[in-house]
């Protein structure tokens, strides 16, 4: 996902969204099995990824119908991309804080209400995720 690809349509930004929490689990499902004093902190953080990204998927294919053709600027993939290879907890935050990023960015662009809801509510619980140690 290291593509630098603009995020001009409804369609891309959650695609990416669904792409970046897919990756997310992955990540948090490795860290687990990697990290024993946070194993379970890391599979329920695996687990809520898998379920922003079912979320994310019926948004947009409910939403399909509704989608105003206006493009969406501003947005790029390389301003989001995060390491998925290291696992100690600095990495952990920071890979936290870009996901924060790409939601607090890409929220506001979006033209359909009940995305940009779970937009805003997936930057919150991202926020909280943040904290680490």
């Amino acid at each position: 996902m290291s593509k630098n690809i603009k995020l001009n349509q409804f369609g891309s930004v959650m695609t990416y969204a669904i792409k970046l929490e897919d990756l997310l689990a992955d990540y948090y499902a490795i860290a687990a099995k990697n990290d024993d004093s946070n194993q379970s902190e890391f599979a329920t953080r695996s687990k809520a990824s898998l379920k922003r990204k079912k979320n994310l998927e019926r948004s947009r294919r409910e939403n399909v119908t509704e989608i105003t053709l206006e493009p969406i600027e501003g947005l790029e993939t390389e301003n989001y991309v995060f390491e998925t290879t290291k696992m100690d907890y600095g990495t952990i935050n920071n890979n936290e804080k870009i996901i924060i990023r790409f939601y607090a960015d890409a929220g506001p662009k979006l033209n359909v209400l009940e995305s940009k809801r779970l937009f805003k509510r997936y930057h919150k619980e991202h926020i909280n995720l943040n904290n680490l140690e």
